[in-house]
């Protein structure tokens, strides 16, 4: 579930990766012991890291999180496959957006992705509310001579207060 996958990884971004496993405390103690740092996130979920030398001999810090939960649930994969759709039917202007945000400004793909749309409120929340939107009468333009967008949208689009 991490941006490398959808190309919006920045220097230093680590690989993010899930686990569904019926009993991620069992499952998190054997990765341990096999020389993952891990801990219990929450009841449901272990969170363990290592790094990893790459094909392309980069180091990569690895974080993988160990849930029962279905993937299609949970709020990373959700982010991820909506940004990745986003990014997809707004094209390569808005790609391009959404990296300067993530380099220059040092944000978070959901917060940059948010800016760009004018989404108020808390990213992670916010970007949810697209989930149900159908996107095909939604059109994003970077605002001429200025550096921030206009989202237009010719039905009416949810807004989070």
């Amino acid at each position: 579930m991490s941006t490398v996958a959808i190309g919006l990884d920045k220097p230093g971004s680590d690989l993010d990766l899930i686990c569904q496993h019926p009993d991620p405390a069992s499952l998190g103690a054997r990765l341990c012991a096999q020389g993952w740092q891990g801990s219990e996130q929450s009841k449901e979920v272990w969170v363990l890291e290592q790094t990893r030398r790459g094909p392309d001999g980069q180091e990569w810090p690895l974080e993988l999180y160990v849930t029962p939960s279905p993937i299609e649930t949970l709020h990373g994969w959700r982010h991820l496959s909506l940004m990745a759709t986003l990014l997809e039917h707004f094209g390569h202007d808005f790609y391009q957006a959404v990296l300067r945000l993530r380099r220059d400004a040092n944000l978070k793909g959901e917060a940059a992705i948010c800016q760009l749309l004018d989404l108020p409120g808390d990213p992670y929340l916010a970007l949810l509310t697209l989930e149900e939107v159908d996107l095909a009468p939604i059109v994003w333009q970077a605002a001429p001579l200025t550096h921030h967008s206009r989202f237009e949208n010719t039905l009416s689009m949810p807004r989070i207060s």
